[in-house]
């Protein structure tokens, strides 16, 4: 019995096809054709983390939960990014502290 193998290095990427011929000692031959896809190979892309700007809640005691204006223009900023890289993730991380527990279970 033998055999073939097909290498696509260095083939490009899209439809191919293959006709072959087989033979037997007694002069009967048959031929066959296959159709595939060459795809690229992939490669995994490293993360890559960039830290754009921050917002802090403590300028406007009576109401420190607000987005002032310059919390918007960071927000703006980050969703610029966001669109112009469409397979990026943004990660928000927050922290408070001691005083912001103390004023929320003044709060309650």
């Amino acid at each position: 019995m033998s055999s073939a193998t097909f290498n696509s290095t260095g083939a490009p990427t899209g439809a191919a096809g293959i006709t072959y011929s087989v033979s037997d000692d007694n002069g009967q031959t048959s031929t066959a054709s296959a159709t595939f896809i060459i795809q690229a190979t992939y490669v995994a892309l490293i993360p890559h983390t960039e830290t754009l700007c921050s917002i802090a809640f403590d300028k406007d005691k009576k109401r420190p939960s607000r987005v002032d204006n310059e919390a918007k223009a960071c927000l703006d900023q980050v969703a610029m990014v966001l669109q112009r890289l469409f397979d990026s993730k943004a990660i928000l991380v927050g922290s408070s502290d001691t005083k912001d527990k103390d004023a929320t279970a003044e709060e309650a």
